[in-house]
């Protein structure tokens, strides 16, 4: 699958892209003893040792207004609202059944984004607002794929309950340069010093970084090798 255009409206996920979860779930269960990077799993309750119900049952609207956020929220924030201008950038986030869930999501939106509170959607299925020229960035395998499926374009951010887990590099390394090259902003010969370069072209041979854009980042980073890439973060 191709893009031959950029894309111009952005979808931002929340949790975990934008707002820390995955560290103030182990805190509230396990704190100070967050399992290591290898041992964390989208199934969050089996990691805190507590059963799925009594995971989110006090996850309450001081809960999710209180996420800290992740180490990549301002470089992804002003990249995408750089690359797509601030009125073209949308939050979409899956909200659970708690009480005081949207409501908390959308307090946090309002005091760290005030810039999108007006552009937040909440739904369980992402997918519905997919289409050309429609970009999610998200954590969640199954919400990128579908999103595709779609028509729309996504990029996985590296989580280590993704399959971009073995990447374990900082996620700006990955998610910045490709965002540049779907606006097919690229440098003007390949750098040894770019860790997204040197991994394009590791997998994937010399690389014209002066030619127009044919694949997407999600193809070009695709590879059966699932060794992970030098240089970790």
């Amino acid at each position: 699958m191709t893009y031959p255009l950029p894309p111009t409206l952005c979808f931002l996920d929340l949790d975990n892209v934008l707002a820390d979860f995955a560290w103030a779930a182990y805190e509230r269960f396990v704190p100070g003893q967050h399992p290591p990077y290898a041992d964390q799993i989208w199934e969050m309750w089996r990691a805190c040792g507590v059963d799925e119900s009594g995971f989110w049952r006090d996850m309450d609207e001081e809960f999710w207004h209180n996420l800290p956020r992740t180490h990549e929220f301002d470089a992804i924030v002003d990249h995408v609202t750089k690359l797509f201008g601030v009125t073209n950038v949308f939050i979409v986030s899956s909200p659970c059944r708690t009480h005081g869930c949207i409501t908390g999501k959308a307090s946090w939106v309002e005091y760290h984004l005030p810039q999108f509170s007006r552009r937040v959607i909440f739904t369980n299925r992402k997918e519905i607002l997919a289409g050309p020229g429609r970009l999610l960035i998200d954590d969640h395998d199954s919400n990128i794929e579908k999103w595709e499926a779609m028509g729309g374009c996504g990029l996985l951010v590296p989580r280590p309950w993704n399959k971009s887990k073995e990447t374990r590099r900082d996620v700006t390394d990955i998610i910045l340069p490709a965002l540049n090259f779907l606006f097919e902003i690229r440098p003007p010969s390949p750098s040894p010093s770019s860790p997204y370069q040197t991994q394009l072209e590791q997998r994937h041979g010399k690389i014209d970084w002066s030619s127009p854009a044919t694949e997407t980042p999600a193809e070009l980073l695709a590879s059966d090798d699932p060794s992970p890439i030098p240089q970790e973060g």
